[in-house]
């Protein structure tokens, strides 16, 4: 049997020219298996040209006056805090704080892999994944098929450092906020275990609080990026409420989103969107979307209900955007993130509703700022996150997640977007997520 897609009709909407277009490839999967397969494998055998270089790999996503500006930043602190040294570790999972990253311009690592950053001289980048382009870090070493700790030791002995004072990030937990990610730090037991005991006159003190609040405030670079990413945050906002309709199947319009994400080179680290079948009249979905655009990192909130919502969801919204208009209005330099999310976090409570995620945090790196404590009418007090004495600068990006739910939780708004602290007050990127949407 032959399957053929038929032409487009000019007057397809797009929804229906998606189902129908479903529909065939489904047919080509069913009946037209054993001809697929045959073109495929007489491709296969064709002779195929060398693949040469990685055009496709996007150029670095900032200078090296960036990265000048960056590393003046960290050895201005190591002088101020009384340093030789610093070592960054990086491990699977540390994406979501970006200090490698921050310190390399590179895109991903092999294998526990840490930096070393000395107080004079340039610094040094151990096990790191060999990536094509320029680097930031010219001085480094691998040791793929051995262990990283006695390749720390080495450099540190090196380097003159086996006997200094050195900084150290992601030793102790909980440092460097949000600790229901990291309650045991960043270092793996075998390579913290090898620096420690192979270098016993060296002296180590955790400083990822102080070197998170320096990294928080963005360069003029990171501020340009940043609009691109909270730009294409706004762009997959707009895409979910043009394409979502009462009866889509939810995993359908996820699977959008994905090739939204690929196609838009988004590289989504959160994705919390928790639809399950139909799309049905009379449902509200929250979403929140982390993801990493153009060298920047962005966050992107938005809740839409399908059909006219219920009185108690219009409730919650309600509740859910005076929380965000107040951050609006009093985000501002010189106050501490605690001074304004208490406030927040009191309107919400007096509203009758909880809420189970910050109001406001900052974005990745995400460390220190997120929910600085709150107790609900049924009697539960959060973890306090570390950071709420952090002062608001300019230029620190911050991610809106203002929000509100019933108690027990079954019925949830939540608004925001991307925004940064000007000197005035607060730039908010994003529209779309800041009022309950319907569709």
């Amino acid at each position: 049997m032959t399957n053929k897609m038929s032409p487009v009709p000019a007057n397809l909407g797009r929804r229906l020219f998606m189902r129908q277009s479903s529909t065939a490839l489904a047919g080509i999967g069913l009946f037209g298996t054993t001809g697929v397969l045959a073109a495929t494998a007489k491709e296969g055998d064709a002779p195929r040209p060398p693949m040469g270089g990685m055009p496709d790999m996007p150029p670095p996503a900032y200078s090296l006056a960036e990265r000048d500006r960056r590393f003046s930043v960290v050895k201005k602190l190591l002088k101020d805090k009384g340093l030789d040294g610093l070592l960054v570790p990086t491990r699977s999972g540390e994406s979501i704080l970006g200090w490698a990253k921050w310190l390399t311009n590179e895109r991903m690592f092999l294998k526990p892999a840490v930096i070393i950053v000395p107080a004079e001289g340039d610094p040094i980048a151990l096990n790191m994944l060999p990536m094509p382009g320029p680097k930031w870090i010219n001085k480094r070493d691998s040791h793929f098929e051995g262990e990283t700790g006695p390749l720390v030791v080495n450099w540190l002995r090196k380097e003159g450092l086996a006997d200094k004072r050195l900084g150290v990030l992601g030793l102790e937990p909980g440092q460097f906020g949000l600790p229901e990610f990291f309650h045991d730090g960043l270092w793996d037991y075998s390579v913290w275990n090898a620096i420690a005991t192979g270098v016993p006159e060296a002296s180590f003190t955790d400083i990822t609080g102080e070197f998170t609040r320096a990294m928080m405030v963005l360069g003029s670079e990171q501020v340009d990026n940043l609009r691109k990413a909270a730009a294409k945050g706004e762009a997959l906002h707009q895409f979910m409420l043009d394409l979502a309709e009462e009866g889509m199947d939810a995993k359908v319009l996820k699977a959008e989103m994905n090739k939204f994400y690929v196609l838009n080179d988004m590289d989504v680290d959160v994705e919390a969107f928790m639809a399950r079948g139909k799309l049905r009249r009379g449902q509200t979905h929250s979403t929140e979307i982390g993801f990493h655009h153009a060298g920047a990192n962005a966050q992107v909130t938005l809740t839409f209900s399908v059909g006219k919502p219920s009185q108690q969801i219009v409730k919650i919204a309600d509740t859910a955007k005076r929380v965000l208009d107040y951050g609006l209005e009093n985000v501002a330099p010189g106050k501490t993130f605690e001074s304004v999310m208490g406030p927040m976090e009191q309107i919400i409570l007096d509203a009758g509703f909880n809420h189970g995620f910050p109001n406001i945090h900052g974005l990745m790196p995400i460390g220190l700022v997120g929910p600085v404590g709150e107790t609900s009418p049924r009697g539960t007090t959060y973890q306090p996150t570390r950071g709420g004495d952090v002062v608001l600068e300019p230029n620190m990006a911050i991610s809106f997640e203002c929000g509100a739910r019933t108690i027990p939780f079954l019925q949830e708004v939540r608004l925001g977007g991307t925004a940064l602290v000007t000197d005035k007050g607060v730039d908010m990127m994003n529209a779309l997520g800041t009022e309950l949407r319907v569709i």
